[in-house]
């Protein structure tokens, strides 16, 4: 094993405590460091006459990125030194589960795929709006922290705009794992970031069949080919699959980017907010395509997808943001019919601004303290009914659309956890008023809002006669 180091060894001040193994291009160790602590993980790259030399581009590019990144989807950085005669790379040992360890014959129940599949489209919509593209999302590369978070790990071949991009300079050749790897990556194509949404689509197959949707390609030619040929439908391996799931799963496994979802954050609202999957041709699949249909896909294709193609014209975080999600939050049977337009005005305004966006309607109600009243059921039927009758009015396409009733005892939260968990970039709310209401829109709910929401907030008010 090539410059492989043992227990009890130093380097700039970390100690090797333990080997944890030798991947394709590094040696992982648990190291400790007296400042930084012992919950640490050194990486450093295998060298020698034959070890391959893009294992030493593949460390370069991760001591490069990590640095750049934050939050709780990323390892946290804690020091590298890439060009001593010892190269290393340090940074936290993230405790969780290994994704790999959910793979499993027949598939996980449709709960926990939903709970997954959230949470690594929700780290990866993370890793977007900083910029960087993974391009190497796979179950090896995925771990779960205790309170459910993703965290993404190996960033050796993941591409940033702001910083060069050694593979596409150097090589120009794909790299990946090839089972889940996007078909205009393997032609080269490094910086759209719905190539990770495909090698989502692929983990979830994996998670809900414990099979790979296109097996395992020994070339590039192979992985080139599932631009044409479509895998088994989900449903027609588990028919206790409910048809929206396997429309979310094979709308991120278009061939083609612009058939896949704006976002991974869209991913992650449609997989926790399934009532708003608009349903396709792709929802109905029950078998694999016949011999005429493949002919015919791939007639149609075209072999040479990157030729001419100019780099993506906007940057990752941009291209987050291409389809941005709004919410609006109030009364539905609010009495003041001047607010009640105001309101309608400053929403059809904003989405107009951006034709991909999408509008979450918010009806708020404060849980009796005493119990009183409709029971929970009838009110939640009682205030869907106006939502809906209050969004028509929007006159805009249902796809774009999600009705939510919150009844909370603590409705701010509520709203701010929605906001959090969905990646809201904007907040409309009415401007306090003192009409009677289900819920009171006051000004230390306003307050509370405008400081702790993860988004900006928009407050609307009636025009003054």
């Amino acid at each position: 094993m090539s410059n492989a180091l043992l227990p009890g060894a130093q380097i700039d001040g970390f100690t090797i405590l333990q080997a944890l193994g030798t991947g394709s291009a590094a040696h992982l160790y648990r190291v400790s460091h007296p400042v930084h602590g012992e919950a640490l993980l050194m990486k450093t790259p295998r060298l020698g006459p034959d070890e391959p030399a893009f294992g030493v581009v593949s460390f370069e590019t991760e001591c490069t990125l990590l640095p750049a990144l934050r939050g709780p989807h990323v390892p946290r950085f804690v020091a590298s030194n890439p060009f001593s005669p010892l190269p290393y790379l340090v940074m936290e040992l993230v405790r969780g589960r290994d994704l790999k360890q959910h793979i499993r014959p027949g598939g996980l129940p449709l709960p926990e795929l939903t709970e997954l599949g959230f949470a690594i489209a929700t780290a990866a919509h993370s890793l977007h709006r900083q910029d960087a593209i993974h391009l190497d999302i796979k179950p090896d590369n995925l771990l779960l922290r205790e309170d459910g978070d993703a965290v993404l790990i190996d960033y050796g071949f993941a591409h940033h705009a702001r910083y060069p991009d050694l593979f596409q300079e150097e090589s120009r050749l794909a790299v990946g794992s090839t089972p889940y790897m996007a078909p205009e990556q393997a032609a080269g194509i490094r910086d759209d970031p719905r190539s990770d949404q495909f090698a989502l689509g692929v983990t979830l197959y994996q998670l809900a069949t414990g099979r790979l949707p296109f097996g395992i390609p020994a070339t590039l030619a192979e992985v080139r080919s599932r631009s044409w040929t479509r895998p088994t439908p989900l449903r027609a391996l588990r028919r206790d699959l409910p048809p929206w799931f396997q429309e979310i799963v094979f709308t991120c496994l278009e061939p083609e980017p612009e058939r896949r979802y704006a976002s991974c954050a869209l991913v992650a609202q449609a997989l926790s907010h399934p009532d708003s999957v608009l349903l396709t041709e792709r929802a109905t699949r029950m078998k694999r395509d016949g011999w005429f249909e493949r002919l015919w896909r791939t007639w149609r294709h075209d072999p040479e997808p990157a030729k001419g193609r100019r780099a993506m014209p906007l940057s990752p975080s941009e291209q987050a943001q291409v389809a941005p999600l709004f919410m609006v939050a109030f009364d539905p049977n609010e009495p003041d019919e001047t607010l009640q337009r105001a309101l309608r005005y400053a929403v059809v305004r904003i989405l107009q601004r951006d034709p991909e966006s999408r509008l979450a309607c918010v009806a708020l109600l404060e849980t009796p303290a005493d119990g009183s009243g409709a029971s929970a059921s009838e009110r939640q039927h009682a205030y869907r009914i106006a939502l809906h009758h209050w969004a028509r009015q929007l006159e805009i396409p249902e796809e774009r659309l999600s009705l939510h009733v919150f009844e909370s005892t603590d409705p701010a939260q509520r709203l701010l956890d929605y906001a959090r968990r969905n990646s809201v970039d904007a907040l409309i709310v009415p401007a306090p008023h003192d009409a009677p209401s289900a819920f009171r829109f006051n000004r230390s709910f306003l307050t509370r809002l405008v400081e702790q929401a993860p988004c900006s907030v928009h407050v609307v008010r009636p025009p003054q006669a």
